[in-house]
């Protein structure tokens, strides 16, 4: 990701310096009324405030955007259902534009002498997260993190550098934060939105892992109860009587693990959890094993429940310590391990599949990849139920004799990177 601008709008109550915190110097020139304000701010001390009567910021970005990726996001505050012009971009040729009509409340994305996508009414005084994000071609608009309207076939070409957060007609009325934007496609599918400033320093695990975007996020350590998912709506429900509150695998952390029997203890999902995304996506947990199996154990598996309850995948250790991935995309099952990587019993391990677009799966034990990538055969992957520490057929089996810790699941490939 490249910053072409970024604005925190950390500052003080009616400053009306305006800063560039990407690196590139952008200069910004206030036009109006408009300041930071300490009244209403998503992150830090304040935000962009404008009073609706003809205030905006003027800027020049130090790249095109051209016919590129690129991703445009702010946070958006406004409790007023009028006609508002939030930000424009190619301002010296053919402008493009996110606006907020007043009829309705509705965000569009303007380009090309035409809306190109249209939201419904949004939510009046709380903070909105507003993305517009091109990639390959085609344009999303997200709130919240979630795409509204149709994605666009866009190949119009932005050569003008020029911008404008807000506008002399039809101004903004309300609060503008952290405004970004970037020479990538941060977002091509619903995401969770941003938790913390951009470019903030990621402080902990937790931190980190959100920053990723995953999709379920467990990380187990509760004293009691359900397991939690941080990120998004599946809570699993634990059977039998875990252990709670042991001690985890992050030093530094106070974040606990749940130790299994590896008889008849595991979590479940109460509803089905849509299909993931595994033609390119990635499983990552931490696991602990006392001893190794005496044959392969499962911690986390999907799958349907119906006749066709195995179709599905498993992700588990096989007795020599190597890591297995199990499929089921129809009637024959797939298994994939490497005879590099075992790990050591007594331990914990970051353990991460990762799938790539081109079928390859790549395996990582405390973040080196242990074997060149494995073709695989997910097929299209099914809506089922999520089980952790164990299998599920027609009831639970094949449970995992150890602790877990911290698993998230991802709809998109993560990088060595990442996992590092």
């Amino acid at each position: 990701m490249s910053n072409l601008l970024l604005i925190h709008s950390d500052t003080t109550n009616g400053d009306v310096a305006f800063e560039d915190s990407s690196g590139n110097g952008v200069v910004l020139t206030p036009v109006g009324n408009v300041q930071h304000s300490t009244e209403q701010q998503k992150f830090g001390a304040s935000s962009i405030s404008f009073n609706g009567s003809g205030d905006y910021v003027n800027g020049s970005l130090p790249n095109t955007l051209g016919t590129g990726d690129f991703t445009i996001d702010w946070w958006y505050y406004t409790g007023i259902m009028s006609s508002q012009n939030i930000f424009a971009w190619n301002v010296g040729g053919d402008v493009a534009s996110v606006y907020q009509s007043g009829a309705n409340g509705y965000l569009h994305y303007y380009a090309g002498g035409a809306d190109r996508i249209t939201s419904s009414t949004i939510p009046f005084n709380t903070w909105l997260h507003v993305a517009v994000c091109r990639s390959s071609g085609t344009t999303k608009l997200f709130i919240n993190g979630q795409q509204v309207g149709t994605s666009y076939s866009d190949s119009i070409n932005f050569p003008d550098t020029q911008f404008r957060i807000g506008w002399s007609a039809n101004a903004v009325n309300g609060y503008i934060d952290e405004l970004r934007i970037t020479n990538t496609a941060e977002y091509t599918s619903n995401f969770i939105p941003p938790t913390r400033p951009y470019n903030a320093a990621l402080t902990t695990y937790y931190d980190t892992i959100v920053r990723d975007r995953p999709v379920n996020y467990w990380r187990l350590g509760e004293a009691s109860g359900d397991a939690i998912d941080e990120v998004g709506q599946h809570d699993l429900t634990w059977a039998g009587t875990p252990i709670y509150g042991e001690i985890g695998p992050l030093v530094g952390d106070s974040n606990t693990a749940m130790t299994l029997d590896g008889a008849t203890e595991y979590a479940r999902s109460a509803s089905n959890i849509a299909t993931y995304n595994f033609n390119t996506g990635a499983i990552e947990a931490w696991i602990y094993l006392p001893s190794l199996p005496g044959s392969d154990v499962w911690f986390i598996h999907h799958g349907r429940t119906d006749v066709n309850y195995q179709q599905g995948w498993f992700a588990g250790v096989k007795s020599d310590g190597t890591l297995l991935l199990q499929t089921k995309p129809a009637s024959t099952w797939y298994y994939y391990s490497t005879s590099a990587g075992a790990i050591p019993a007594g331990a914990w391990h970051h353990v991460v599949f990762t799938f790539l677009e081109s079928s390859y799966l790549k395996i990582f034990v405390d973040g080196v990849e242990v074997a060149t990538p494995i073709y695989y055969n997910m097929g299209t992957s099914t809506t089922g139920l999520l089980t952790l520490g164990a299998s599920w057929h027609t009831s639970a089996s094949v449970f995992f004799p150890g602790s877990l810790a911290e698993v998230a699941v991802y709809n998109y490939p993560l990088t060595p990177e990442q996992i590092k």
